[in-house]
């Protein structure tokens, strides 16, 4: 969320708006801005106006005319912490009108000035800053948007207890752990913004019905099917008296819906599944939204499952146009990417592995800057992935399309790419293991390792016994090392949450912060 709306006893119609523009272009804001007097200095009439804003709130064009009103006051009042505040303002205008390239621009506006005029320490910064996060995140650069949301929740913190501005933080963080596939940092994260909000609100706030349902959602990504079930049920159960919903609430629902199809989908409870899909598609308004894109999505899952590929097929196909369209300013985005990868899978379900390496690679280009190529034996560079879990995904499905393309067609080119490609993932595996924080993600990240380790040794030993070289079987030890090491740390791990049994939680919590600051600063590293 970029900015909290208050609640009004009063909503401007559009007939109103319009007749108080024509108002104020006759008489200037003071006939708004005071009531019998008039203001005696430009910040005090700035400010008035900025409060005339906020009022306004739930009408974004008035939001946003008062707002552009008031700059020029606290310009001439060199009011800077105002004068940013507009700008933000302007850039959450934006945003919810879903003008997401002046948002980007305004984004950008907002932060040169931020740091033209304002120290680090201020609120104003530290909303630009977030802002940014969103704007990358918005475009797909999970990892981007990370270092700034990181640079957000640290301002808030060193401004001290305001505990609205850091739940803001905390959850922007934990929804940011959960895109880039850190599952129990998403989780960690999302509870202590529940738990600021709940100090805050009490339990009926909307805000917390949305961390409950983000929540949700980590630990339907984490497998935890039960304990996400049961947040989606509170969701629903908080959200269930409300009599006048706005869009986001009745978009929240359908996202809601969406995860409780995609559990049964996973777990096989076919009556519930059909249950909650019709209800996702019934309640579908937009015609290119991102939750239309992740319903076809999830009715190519469904298909899918149900061992009808071609069907499942031409559903991520409709999932990835209407992505197109939403997206359309984003060439790159991890949605696009997705889809492709999602046709990948299916293709391979059917044994066709040409079919399959096409969409893999299409899925590489949507998830990577500075790649374009398609010829299916280039990649991208590591560093240019904005999704290290997808890319992994992605690249990892061209080994195995390239395998299988070995086994039907005994091409050995074909079997040299997989071993390559095997190779790619493997390192990528490394990379995903320095970003991840939690053991939880390490070992859902460990269960994937050994689909690239165990495919790795399958591919060289097939060219060490096409083409006899030691070279291969030197290879095929190397994976076969590193899928030991895997299995040794599931093993190491149990004997050392033992050993931790006696340590202070204080000094566990402090470990705990240290491996966040390491993570953060090799990904910097990385980065130079």
């Amino acid at each position: 969320m970029l900015f909290n709306q208050r609640k009004h006893c009063f909503f401007i119609s559009a007939t109103m708006w319009r007749t108080l523009v024509f108002l104020l272009g006759i008489f200037g804001p003071v006939v708004l801005v005071g009531q019998n007097s008039t203001p005696s200095s430009d910040y005090e009439i700035g400010k008035k106006l900025l409060d005339q804003s906020e009022s306004f709130a739930p009408n974004l064009d008035s939001f946003f005319y008062f707002r552009q009103e008031a700059l020029p006051y606290f310009e001439k009042a060199k009011a800077w912490e105002d004068y940013v505040h507009c700008h933000n303002g302007f850039s959450n205008y934006y945003y919810l009108n879903e003008d997401f390239e002046r948002f980007q621009a305004s984004v950008l506006q907002a932060l040169k000035l931020a740091e033209q005029y304002l120290s680090p320490i201020d609120k104003a910064y530290g909303f630009a800053i977030n802002n940014c996060g969103a704007a990358f995140v918005k475009r797909g650069d999970f990892r981007q948007g990370q270092e700034y949301y990181q640079r957000a929740l640290q301002i808030a913190l060193d401004r001290g207890n305001d505990k609205i501005l850091l739940a803001n933080n905390y959850s922007n963080l934990g929804k940011n752990f959960r895109r880039m596939g850190d599952f129990e940092e998403a989780s960690i994260h999302l509870k202590k913004a529940l738990q600021l909000q709940v100090d805050s609100f009490g339990h009926q706030n909307p805000q917390i019905a949305a961390t409950i349902l983000a929540l949700g959602h980590v630990l339907r990504d984490g497998k935890k099917y039960r304990e996400a079930l049961e947040q989606y049920r509170a969701y629903l159960i908080l959200k269930k008296d409300q009599t006048t919903p706005t869009k986001r609430d009745r978009n929240n629902l359908v996202y809601c819906y969406q995860s409780m199809l995609r559990i049964f989908i996973e777990t096989e409870v076919k009556d519930s599944a059909q249950f909650y899909l019709q209800q996702v598609m019934q309640l579908e308004e937009e015609k290119s939204s991102s939750k239309v894109v992740q319903s076809f999505e999830i009715l190519g899952n469904w298909h899918h499952q149900n061992q009808d590929y071609q069907k499942a097929i031409e559903a991520y196909q409709q999932s990835l146009e209407h992505a197109n369209v939403k997206y359309k300013a984003y060439e790159k985005h991890v949605l696009k990417g997705h889809a492709f990868f999602e046709m990948g899978t299916s293709y391979l379900a059917m044994k066709n592995p040409g079919a399959a390496v096409e969409a893999f690679q299409e899925s590489l280009i949507r998830l990577a800057f500075e790649f374009d190529s398609k010829a299916d034996t280039d990649n991208p560079k590591v560093e240019n992935l904005i999704s290290l879990p997808k890319g992994l995904d992605a690249v990892l499905g061209k080994a195995k399309a390239f395998f299988m393309k070995y086994e039907l067609e005994q091409v050995p080119r074909d079997l040299q790419e997989a071993l390559k490609h095997y190779r790619l993932a493997a390192g990528l595996v490394q990379e995903l293991r320095k970003s991840f924080i939690g053991e939880t993600s390490k070992q859902e990240l460990g269960k994937k390792a050994l689909w690239v380790y165990e495919g790795g040794i399958a591919a060289a030993l097939a060219l060490y016994e096409m083409e006899a070289k030691e070279e291969y079987l030197e290879e095929a030890f190397s994976f076969a090392e590193q899928n030991k090491s895997i299995l040794l740390l599931e093993a190491l791990r149990e004997s050392n949450a033992l050993s931790k049994a006696d340590i202070l939680a204080e000094d566990l919590e402090r470990e705990r912060q240290l491996q966040i600051d390491i993570a953060f600063y090799q990904k910097k590293i990385a980065r130079l």
